[in-house]
């Protein structure tokens, strides 16, 4: 680690807005600097006015982009109840004494979340705000809790001052991660470059294992090695546990139903219920392998006697339960609406499908589509015995093969790894998420030597795919094509898809040839868009783009704009492309009858304006 570097970053860091307007104008400066050099060369009559509105044309897009970059760089707020001395004496207590033993004052502010974290947010050289999860304190007791504060305090303000800055600064950075938009505008982009950037030049991994090392060291010797484990430990335990078993049965229980169920009630009894013994131990042995924790003790897995929550929070406990669980129904209602009508949908299209089953033998997609909805309602003990009919029928089907090892794996069936290393001998496009998953189970039986070889796999596998990704995000002026070899029915989603947009005009249909991943077809759909939508939309054409791709076909779908013409639009408008949609066209009496619907609205529009202004312009006549 460059000590000397990782010095300077931080700072850097710490000023990030400010250095990135310094460096805006910097630039800006030298352009209007080499304009006026240029305008030497010119009349002095037109010199001025040549500076000028190239200065403005340049300048005040490029100001505004960097403003936005600058926003893009603060930190985001975080969210949760602010918690004070009259919501809980006991957990501020709890909380300034344990900073005042490590040699810090207590926090500006304390958020309580719905999550299972304590975060330590760094405001000013020695003041922190302070993030805790409900949940954590449901699964810890007064002392562990204590424990874990103490940890994240000890990260982020123990120790050597320079790699203690340089983590704060990282996590700051690290924040602008998180929750991230629908669509990534371009100044969120180079807002996210610029912290890549300065993460790198950190020597992140170096001041990491540092401030770990020297957290849990100074922790250990205050409370022990038991306690400290059962601080990190225990919620690391419930969260992945939660996300396994706890958020996909509440889904599964509820989704029907038309309001939102009560999350945090349901979720804070789920924290202070022991685990099942087999679950349990399976999920310490994850928990310990992600926390690098070797050897942990056993007693991490039993729920402490007297929950954080019951002392420090005591009956302001239920108070903030339901203030989350109303919060949650009012926030989620929309999205829970979706989520409803789309339970309905497929329970009523599967009815439909089993109702032909008794009828008569299932098409082949229709099967296939009948145990895809079976694993999502029911889960999967009910579809694993019909994916291992489907294999029977079709050996080399390597979706298939990686479905049904997902679902052997759920069920801890014995041929669970052997399923899903065939399914990655017949398709290599699976081998990223099957020897991940092979690693967890191996982690989680314990067998660390043998899940550290499947992530070697894992990480060859990811090469090999960035390598697909880069071939096929190119496209080179030889670039070569074949026909598409897309089955009727397959050609009829793709037409489908292409529906749902109606300013598209035309669509091309072709495959390339790839190196990588060969056995993963790469479709090319060429879309042509309405002219005069195009021209008045050019921002909207890249996320147009990508929305389009989003076909429901296992293979991977690229999107070429044939209005922009190039390389691209020439080799997708001729064969071995095909055309496969043309939009129908638009009566003359229809789009005649538009365009008068708008006459009239400007026309009304115009003489509001006119009277408007005639009356204001004659405001002091009078009759007479």
């Amino acid at each position: 680690m460059h000590r000397r570097r990782v010095l300077l970053v931080a700072a850097l860091v710490a000023q990030i807005e400010l250095v990135t307007a310094v460096v805006a104008l910097t630039v800006v400066a030298l352009l209007v600097s080499l304009l006026a050099a240029v305008s030497l060369q010119l009349p002095p009559g037109i010199r001025s006015v040549f500076v000028q509105s190239l200065g403005v044309l340049f300048a005040a897009p490029f100001l505004v982009f960097v403003f936005q970059v600058i926003r893009a760089l603060q930190r985001p707020h975080p969210t949760g109840l602010r918690a004070d001395s009259r919501m809980s004496r006991d957990l501020m207590a709890t909380i300034n004494r344990t900073a005042r033993h490590i040699g810090l004052q207590g926090p500006d502010s304390v958020l309580i979340s719905a999550g299972f974290e304590t975060v330590v947010i760094a405001n000013r050289p020695r003041g922190y705000r302070l993030v805790i999860g409900l949940p954590i304190l449901d699964v810890l007791d007064g002392d562990e809790f204590a424990a874990r504060i103490a940890v994240g305090l000890h990260r982020s303000f123990g120790g050597d001052p320079i790699t203690a800055r340089a983590y704060r600064m990282a996590m700051r950075l690290a924040a602008l991660f998180e929750s991230p938009p629908a669509t990534l505008s371009a100044p969120r982009g180079v807002a996210l470059r610029i912290a890549v950037a300065c993460m790198n030049a950190l020597d992140l991994p170096a001041v990491l294992a540092e401030r770990e090392a020297h957290a849990r060291g100074d922790v250990e010797r205050s409370v022990g090695i038991a306690k400290l484990e059962r601080a990190l430990l225990r919620p690391a335990i419930y969260e992945e546990y939660a996300r396994n078993a706890f958020w996909p049965g509440l889904i599964a229980r509820h989704s029907a139903n038309l309001e939102p169920p009560d999350v945090m009630t349901q979720l804070r009894a789920f924290c202070r219920a022991p685990l099942p013994t087999v679950d349990g131990q399976r999920v310490l042995n994850l928990a310990a392998s992600a926390l690098a924790l070797d050897n942990p003790h056993a007693d991490a897995l039993p729920v402490p006697a007297q929950p954080a929550s019951d002392v420090l929070l005591r009956d302001t406990a239920s108070v903030v339960t339901a203030a989350f669980d109303t919060v949650f129904r009012s926030s989620f209602g929309r999205q829970w609406g979706d989520l409803r009508q789309r339970t309905t949908a497929i329970d009523a299209e599967l009815a439909r499908i089993e109702r032909s089953a008794e009828n008569s033998v299932l098409e082949p997609e229709s099967a296939w589509r009948r145990i895809e909805l079976v694993e999502e309602r029911r889960g999967a003990p009910d579809a694993l015995p019909l994916y291992r009919d489907w294999i029977a029928t079709h050996p080399g089907d390597g979706r298939a093969l990686f479905k049904l090892g997902r679902c052997a794996l759920a069920e801890r069936a014995d041929d669970a790894i052997a399923i899903l290393e065939s399914a990655i001998a017949v398709d290599e496009s699976y081998a990223v998420d099957a020897n991940l998953m092979i690693a967890a189970e191996l982690t989680a039986r314990g067998e660390l030597a043998q899940a550290e070889m499947y992530r070697d796999r894992h990480e060859a596998a990811l090469k090999v795919q960035q390598a697909a990704l880069n071939e096929r995000g190119k496209w080179g002026r030889d670039e070569s094509l074949r026909p598409h070899g897309l089955a009727d029915h397959e050609v009829g989603t793709v037409i489908a898809r292409l529906r749902a947009f109606p300013d598209i005009s035309s669509a091309t249909l072709a495959a390339r040839k790839v190196d990588h991943l060969a056995n993963l077809p790469c479709i090319v759909i060429g879309v042509r868009f309405r002219e005069i939508w195009f021209w008045f939309n050019a921002e909207k054409i890249r996320a147009m783009l990508s929305q389009i791709a989003e076909v429901p076909l296992p293979m991977q779908f690229l999107v070429v704009n044939l209005n922009a013409g190039g390389q691209a639009a020439k080799t997708m408008s001729r064969a071995p492309a095909v055309q496969i949609y043309r939009a129908e066209r638009v009566p003359s009496r229809v789009r005649l009858a538009r365009w008068g619907r708008v006459a009239q609205l400007i026309l009304v529009a115009s003489g509001v304006f006119l009277i408007v202004t005639v009356g204001v312009i004659n405001r002091d006549c009078s009759p007479g």
